[in-house]
């Protein structure tokens, strides 16, 4: 997923295991957590369209119980 994420113009910005749960209740702890960052949202609609994904889509599918995507803007951050 990563080759076709850089494939495209985006970036693996962060990647982990997920460890612990502080705030909050889930009914099951997710295993891995990772953000990704596109040059534009038609970036990400392209690739998550094109042959690759769907064929990469297979595996992700039954290797996952559950997945999010989560879309989000840059705010301002002051501290």
């Amino acid at each position: 997923m990563s080759k076709l994420i850089v494939e495209y113009g985006g970036s693996i910005t962060f990647a982990g295991d997920v460890t612990f749960l502080a705030l909050g209740q889930v009914e099951e702890l997710w295993d891995e957590i990772a953000i990704a960052k596109y040059p534009s949202r038609a970036a990400l609609f392209e690739m998550s369209s094109s042959p690759e994904w769907e064929e990469i889509g297979v595996h992700r599918a039954a290797g996952l119980a559950g997945q999010l995507n989560i879309e989000t803007v840059a705010a301002p951050f002051e501290t």
